[in-house]
């Protein structure tokens, strides 16, 4: 599956969070009425849930919030095993659920993810067997499976292995890589910035101002600026030496330091897979690197806040990130507030009752940032052309989310803290989203002109259509939700602390109602009054400590409960005034479902279309002799259109309609008649020792074909088109193959020679040091020989040591000294020396090598 054809949310910024350590055990209401709206309000796209269990009405909501979910599906220490029952039946009704995303394992490579505590000499060989069984699983239930993060420095490969072990066709399948991103202390853009490529010096104001705010912690740890920039000039100094000898550093860490994952993907498998990361960011207080200062809440805010820009590309200092990275979901949204079912550093968290207003300098600037799309990758311009029709390749005719324009479309929401807005242009169908402020107002900027529908998306509210702007002009147009809504303003010079509330009465309403001020552990009831002639009511409370508080009217005629509150954060800073306010949907005949979306499709008689919703669900249609489509009924929202016809596949994304309007696309399939005429070519070949393993042949152009080996060893593909090839046989792979018109090349491998690997593993023992463990992996009773000048030789047989199963045998306690271990009948010996506080782990495996290189015959058709 193309990398542009994995689904993203419908307003994606790229900009996530890991959602809590553990379970959220939220209600769920409370989630719908203050989490959602400030995740719109950040413009979060993605979030992350650690656990999938009882996630189900959380992972709804946030679907039906436009932000697409990545779940983990969690098991304690689950290695090694692959996925049970219970876990499949979880994905299963996930992916019902609208869920694409899934984590099948995480972190392999920590011993803490394993029964006993420890990581066996083979464990990425156990979890690349099982993680090969639970990507096949994921896949044949509709979901997208991850690649597990690992630790760069661990030295795992999980997709060599998966390809050693002959799992190249799951490879082939839509799998994406998860990765953690900690930003430790360093800059966003490390390691490109100044200190890393330059050796750069820190300034003496920059020093002082880290060095002179108020926190609990020490951005310099007490160290004095000369320090500081003498360890950065000897670093980048011995970095320079290395380099002149041919021993550069490979820098690990960093959230954007994807390139050399990326290449990785591309040599291994031909094509860019999506990297999502799932945990990451800053965190105040961390200090990892002496060469930086340690993250204080004013830098968590700027490094943060820079890293959102790159997302969006919206940054004027960084490149924008790179299209295959997806998301950062940072850590940590929030934890004891989410009522997580595990424990984290709360100082970690974003929103916390220990934070002096709540929440982090961070949170209100990154809701104040202007919200901008990401691009959606293109993959045809100009300069490329076009692929023929046999190709197969996809088209991507998309529309860019930025064009050319500066007019604006803003105004007020009524009742609409926060509220979710869409807009469309009626032409073209571009189709943009925005989140409107907490008091309700709202902008769409850098349009051109044309003509526009806007309308509140979530809560629902009231639409504006066939709004013609001009070049340069602002329009102003004021909405309201449908009911109940309510604003919420913030006055720095009221008295902090204070809430004020007033609502705005309606004819119906005889008597002014009541407020329940609801707050972690307590609430209390307050009357509201009417004052004069005017029809608004008003009460007050406070002052209130810092925090989060659920506001609901009592009392109100014809109320539905759930449209009667409102979530309101409150800080000792400001005085907070929250206004409610009704207002009465409009009847709009026709209905919302009343948009089309046609088109003509050139040398497209007969022709598959496709048009896809916002949650992945599709209707298809075949094109009329002239080469027509037309999709009726479609309420408002996001849509893409792909069409495949002539052996070739367009398609065009992020296409909005308003459920009235009606949008015309055109498409141009290549002329059947320029196709060229079809070519025979093929390869077949013997690999010898792989029976029943899997045969792919990879074109240059990165299109796989697969068949099962024979248990004669034979493979065979036909029907190829004649160029480059690189082939897997198993275990066995060849790059570099020909494959002329009118031929079949024959790939004769010869037989493996088979030799024993031998890998030694020292470690510090906290218990019983000086013992020495030996695995002969397949070989059960075999003698084996160690010898040591403390105490000769000693000859014991696997399988002597029964707690580690048939294959081992244990000798010591052992004096420190130096020691050799062979084993009887196996070509080759393991030395090491044993320190007094070590123990060592020394593993003979069976292995083969080619005996030569493969034999290439060409034969005739």
């Amino acid at each position: 599956m193309q990398i542009h054809l994995f689904p993203r949310p419908s307003a994606d910024t790229g900009i996530g969070f890991h959602w809590c350590a553990g379970r959220s055990q939220l209600p769920i209401q409370q989630v719908r009425a203050f989490w959602l709206p400030e995740l719109r309000a950040l413009g979060a796209a993605w979030v992350k849930l650690n656990d999938h269990r009882e996630s189900l009405p959380l992972v709804e909501a946030l679907l039906a919030a436009g932000i697409q979910p990545i779940v983990r599906i969690y098991r304690p220490a689950p290695n090694p095993s692959p996925l049970g029952a219970e876990e499949l039946a979880a994905v299963d009704g996930l992916v019902r659920a609208g869920v694409r995303y899934l984590e099948v394992s995480h972190r392999p490579d920590l011993p803490s993810q394993w029964r006993n505590g420890v990581l066996p000499p083979d464990a990425q060989t156990l979890v690349a067997r099982h993680l090969a069984q639970d990507l096949a699983e994921v896949l044949s239930r509709g979901g997208l499976p991850a690649l597990p993060a690992v630790d760069p420095a661990s030295g795992w490969d999980l997709i060599s292995e998966l390809i050693r072990q002959g799992k190249r066709e799951i490879l082939q399948g839509p799998i994406w890589q998860a990765v953690h991103t900690p930003g430790h202390n360093r800059p966003p853009d490390y390691p490109a910035d100044l200190l890393t490529s330059e050796g750069a010096p820190l300034s003496q104001s920059y020093y002082l101002a880290l060095a002179e705010e108020a926190w609990e912690g020490n951005a310099w740890q007490e160290r004095p600026l000369s320090d500081v920039n003498r360890l950065r000039r000897r670093s980048f100094s011995a970095e320079q030496t290395g380099a002149a000898n041919g021993q550069p550093r490979a820098e690990s860490g960093g959230i954007f330091n994807l390139a050399p994952l990326h290449s990785r993907h591309i040599e291994l498998l031909g094509r860019a897979i999506p990297i999502l990361s799932t945990s990451g960011g800053y965190v105040v207080g961390a200090a990892d690197d002496p060469r930086y200062p340690a993250i204080t809440p004013s830098l968590h805010m700027a490094y943060t806040l820079e890293a959102c820009r790159m997302l969006m590309g919206t940054s004027v200092r960084y490149a924008p990130a790179p299209d295959y990275f997806f998301c950062s979901a940072f850590w940590l949204l929030a934890n004891q507030a989410l009522d997580s079912s595990r424990p984290a550093r709360e100082n970690d968290a974003w929103y916390s009752p220990e934070h002096p207003d709540g929440c982090l300098p961070i949170v209100p600037v990154l809701k104040a940032e202007a919200k901008r799309l990401r691009h959606t990758p293109q993959f045809a311009s100009p300069e490329t052309p076009a692929p023929s029709p046999e190709s197969r390749e996809s088209l991507n005719l998309f529309t860019p989310f930025v064009v050319a324009g500066n007019g604006i479309i803003g105004g007020k929401v009524h009742g609409g803290a926060s509220v979710d807005m869409r807009l469309i242009n009626l032409e073209s169908g571009l189709l943009l989203q925005t989140v409107a402020r907490a008091n309700g107002d709202y902008r769409f900027v850098d349009l051109p002109l044309g003509t526009y529908s806007v309308w509140v998306e979530n809560p629902p509210g009231r639409k504006q259509s066939d709004i013609a702007l001009a070049e340069g002009q602002t329009v102003a147009v004021d909405l309201a939700v449908h009911g109940w809504g309510y604003e919420i303003e913030e006055a720095s010079d009221g008295p902090g602390g204070m809430l004020q509330c007033s609502v705005a009465l309606t004819a119906d309403m005889a008597a002014a109602p009541s407020l329940r001020l609801r707050w972690v552990g307590g609430e209390r009831v307050l009357a509201m009054i009417r004052s004069g002639k005017d029809r608004i009511a008003r009460c007050s409370a406070g002052p209130l400590e810092a925090g989060v508080y659920d506001l609901e009217l009592l009392g109100l005629p014809d109320a539905q409960p759930g449209d009667l509150r409102a979530t309101v954060p409150v800080n000792r800073a400001s005085e907070t005034h929250v206004h409610f306010v009704h207002s009465r949907p409009v009847d709009r005949k026709g209905g919302a479902r009343a948009s089309v979306i046609e088109g003509r499709v050139a040398n497209g008689e007969t022709a598959q279309v496709t048009l896809q919703n916002a949650e992945g669900r599709r209707r298809s249609v075949t094109t009329d002799p002239r080469g027509r489509f037309r999709f009726p009924g479609l309420p408002p929202g996001s849509y893409g259109i792909s069409v495949t016809g002539s052996e070739q596949t367009l398609s065009r994304t992020r296409l909005g309609v308003d459920g009235e309007s009606a949008l015309a696309l055109d498409f141009a399939l290549a002329t059947p008649s320029l196709a060229p005429l079809p070519v025979r070519a093929g390869l077949q070949g013997i690999a010898p020792g792989q029976a029943g393993r899997t045969a792919i042949v990879t074109s240059t152009a990165g299109l796989s074909t697969a068949r099962r080996i024979g248990e004669d060893a034979t493979f065979r593909f036909e029907g190829l088109a004649p160029g480059g090839y690189h082939l897997v046989a198993g275990d066995l792979q060849m790059a570099g193959l020909e494959v002329w018109a009118d031929e079949m090349l024959q790939v004769i491998f010869p037989s493996p020679a088979p030799y024993w690997q031998v890998h030694e593993r020292s470690r510090a023992a906290l218990r019983r040091p000086g013992l020495v463990r030996v695995q002969v992996l397949g070989q059960s009773g075999v003698a084996v020989s160690l010898r040591g000048e403390s105490v000769g030789e000693l000859v014991r047989p696997t399988g002597s040591a029964v707690d580690y199963g048939p294959f081992a045998v244990e000798f010591g306690p052992l004096d420190p000294g130096s020691y050799t271990v062979t084993v009887a009948g196996v070509d080759g010996r393991a030395a090491f020396t044993l320190d007094s506080t070590d123990a060592v782990v020394v593993t003979f495996q069976r292995g083969s090598a080619l005996g030569g290189p493969p034999r290439l015959e060409y034969q005739p058709l």
